[in-house]
């Protein structure tokens, strides 16, 4: 990934010392960089300082603190995310299972997810696109790379190809996972959220 020419940590510590010019604050490619960025302690620290890619404002810090209500969550689950997360028998199988999500993850790793989704992507949901001989196109997640090509798409369709006749593949720098501030959810939604993950009990 790329990287910006002062690093994450010496950005963050200028802006920390209110030593870097306004519209540092708001320039998205910056931005996306550090919200990208491998290190976890980096991207929760750009969220204190920087905007999003549309201008929003989420502080993962924030998040954390709110009081979580299941019972809101459960419904912002229902609208946002069994179309393609499974949670217990709801859901669909595009993304990872997350019913055992509460596990393997905090509060702390669970925002970090929601926000910054493209910059720890699970493992066997690397987002993929392909083009075949015959100039199809598929994007998805790549399921299975031998004789032949096995991507899943976003609506759990599963497209099987050749793969002698693959003549481009490309790796997604981005996750297929919507943004939540494309899907208007707010601080308070998303903590809601987290607390209906952290609730569901572990299979």
């Amino acid at each position: 990934m790329a990287r910006h020419p002062l690093g994450g940590e010496r950005l963050l510590n200028l802006a920390a010392s209110s030593k870097l010019p306004q519209e540092i604050y708001s320039n998205s490619s910056i931005a996306n960089l550090l919200f990208n960025h491998p290190d976890q302690k980096t991207r929760i620290l750009a969220g204190e300082f920087f905007r999003r890619s549309d201008g929003a404002h989420l502080s993962l810090t924030e998040i954390v603190q709110l009081k979580g209500y299941p019972d809101n969550g459960a419904d912002l689950f229902t609208l946002h995310c069994i179309s393609c997360h499974k949670m217990g028998d709801r859901g669909r199988e595009i993304g990872p299972d997350l019913k055992n999500i509460r596990r393997k993850f905090d509060k702390t790793a669970l925002a970090d997810a929601i926000l910054n989704p493209s910059a720890a992507v699970t493992f066997g949901y690397e987002p993929v696109m392909i083009r075949s001989k015959t100039d199809q196109v598929y994007s998805g997640f790549l399921l299975s790379e031998g004789t032949t090509t096995v991507i899943k798409d976003l609506e759990g369709t599963l497209h099987t190809v050749v793969t002698e006749d693959v003549v481009e593949k490309e790796i997604l720098n981005n996750s297929l996972m919507p943004d939540p501030v494309g899907l208007g959810l707010k601080a308070q939604d998303i903590a809601d959220i987290i607390a209906y993950l952290q609730v569901q009990p572990i299979l």
